[in-house]
């Protein structure tokens, strides 16, 4: 919702549920800026478990009717974050503002990008490194899709 004559900034995700006739959940939450600075903060929990990433707070209230876990951070110039992919996992980041190296990947304000983890029982590991102005970031983490 808008503030008085503010822009409103909208993003908006569809994650399908892991089955038909789920009771519709509905929530909000409000959290600190600093339970996300230069951390990821769990704003969404699934019914998987969520990774073991350094430097991660769970204040999540809403759960999820899939295996997946949303985060958030925003993050001064080359904060660093070295995180790892679960075996049959993925993960779909969006660069929200500012800019965002993944791996070799750069992406910059509103760009996006899946990483896949590898189908063995080893991790893949990620790092993220905010770029010279920050970055403003988002990170679903769920179970890999099936081919197609």
């Amino acid at each position: 919702m808008n503030e008085g004559s503010e822009t409103c900034r909208f993003l908006q995700l569809w994650i399908k549920p892991d089955r038909r006739a789920h009771k519709p959940q509905y929530g909000s939450s409000v959290y600190d800026k600093a339970d996300r600075h230069n951390r990821l903060l769990q704003i969404l929990g699934g019914t998987g478990e969520a990774p073991a990433w350094p430097n991660t707070a769970k204040l999540h209230s809403i759960r999820l009717h899939q295996d997946a876990n949303v985060f958030v951070s925003e993050s001064d110039a080359l904060t660093r974050f070295e995180l790892s992919l679960g075996p049959n996992r993925q993960a779909y980041i969006i660069c929200i503002e500012g800019d965002l190296q993944v791996d070799d990947v750069q992406l910059d304000t509103r760009d996006g990008a899946r990483i896949t983890g590898s189908s063995d029982s080893g991790s893949s590991p990620l790092v993220l490194t905010a770029g010279p102005s920050g970055a403003h970031f988002l990170i679903v983490e769920m179970e890999k899709a099936a081919s197609r």
